[in-house]
């Protein structure tokens, strides 16, 4: 097999409410895609992509000082994420489950945002506050289970962790679980 070209991508959605009343909540969405071009039977580069949004919202109305009360927050984080790599599969692309691990460089744009609002003695006050987005030189690693539904599409399953490039402790603290499908061209 020379030369064959594959498309995939996964996408997530969680939401979860908490609180008293369940007045908070948080809801992450999360998608990516990757191209991989194999040179070689199993062996072959991956270009993959991936973005991450995270909104908390907090709505639990509390008094912080007389006359001083805090309304709501809502925090907004964002995560994109461009790799380079190497992909090769531990087997042969007509197995009917198949694993395949990828390794290489990212580069990790991260941001955040916050709206908070107060209520002092009867007047709204809004602040708003951005941090500058982070930049970092990364490494990312992955290993994804591929089950064959026909001979070009499959259904892929994995774990993927990114982290700053040669802070190797940090691999275990960023681990994500997806799925999704791929297609062979």
């Amino acid at each position: 097999m020379m030369a064959v070209m594959e498309i995939g991508g996964n996408f997530s959605y969680q939401k979860q409410y908490y609180g008293e009343h369940d007045e908070n909540n948080q809801v992450t969405r999360s998608y990516s895609f990757v191209l991989a071009q194999y040179f070689f039977t199993y062996t072959g580069i991956e270009f993959n992509y991936s973005k991450e949004q995270e909104i908390t919202t907090v709505n639990t109305a509390y008094d912080l000082y007389p006359g001083v009360r805090f309304v709501n927050r809502q925090d907004r984080q964002q995560t994109d994420v461009y790799g380079v790599g190497i992909r090769q599969m531990l087997g042969a692309q007509n197995w009917p489950i198949l694993p395949v691990i990828s390794i290489g460089y990212a580069k990790q744009f991260k941001g955040e945002e916050s709206d908070i609002y107060y209520d002092v003695s009867g007047s709204e006050l809004f602040i708003h506050l951005k941090k500058d987005k982070e930049r970092n030189d990364a490494v990312f690693g992955k290993f994804t289970l591929k089950i064959k539904l026909t001979r070009t599409i499959t259904l892929t399953g994995g774990v993927k962790t990114v982290f700053k490039a040669f802070e190797w402790n940090d691999a275990k603290k960023d681990v994500r679980y997806n799925g999704g499908i791929s297609i062979l061209l």
